[in-house]
């Protein structure tokens, strides 16, 4: 039986790229138990459109201009509910 959403590791951390540049952002969700949970959904959004844009599936294209962003890619993660199905 799997437990509630408990914690979210986001691969990878920390990122450093050029302008233009893209990396894929990836979710591994974890339930009460330390049971990797698969079926979950992930929003992403941008908190700093000048850092740059990131899509639904967590692939992010860095902004045409460089510099230091910090703080500025944010996920929230749910689990799918049964019948729900996938995307």
């Amino acid at each position: 039986v799997l437990g509630a959403l408990d914690r979210v590791n986001i691969v990878p951390q920390e990122v450093s790229v050029s302008p233009r540049q893209a990396v894929q952002f990836n979710v591994i969700a974890y339930d009460t138990n330390g049971v990797r949970l698969f079926d979950v959904i992930a929003a992403w959004e941008v908190l700093n459109p000048a850092a740059g844009t990131i899509d639904d599936l967590g692939f992010f294209i860095a902004g045409a201009k460089p510099g230091a962003f910090t703080d500025v890619i944010r996920v929230r993660v749910r689990v799918l509910q049964s019948g729900q199905g996938g995307r």
